[in-house]
């Protein structure tokens, strides 16, 4: 793996996740759309084409959903 202690990346000497080892796996889902707390200036998930990946289990305070209603 590349983050390791013998070989640290960003300065920090602790053992991380490496999301390029092929043995874990974490299922996640797509989340579509913007957020609030994203800026132009800061990254570009602020568009509502935006997508990302997301861990099922994630939690966080700025994703919500849209119900969709079809005329039977």
């Amino acid at each position: 793996p590349c983050c390791t202690m013998e070989n640290p990346r960003g300065g920090e000497r602790e053992e991380s996740y490496d999301p390029l080892t092929p043995d874990i796996r974490i299922p996640r889902k797509v989340t579509k759309g913007g957020s609030f707390l994203c800026a132009p200036n800061y990254c570009r998930r602020y568009r509502p084409a935006a997508r990302m990946a997301q861990p099922v289990d994630t939690s966080t305070c700025h994703l919500g959903f849209r119900c969709v209603v079809r005329p039977a």
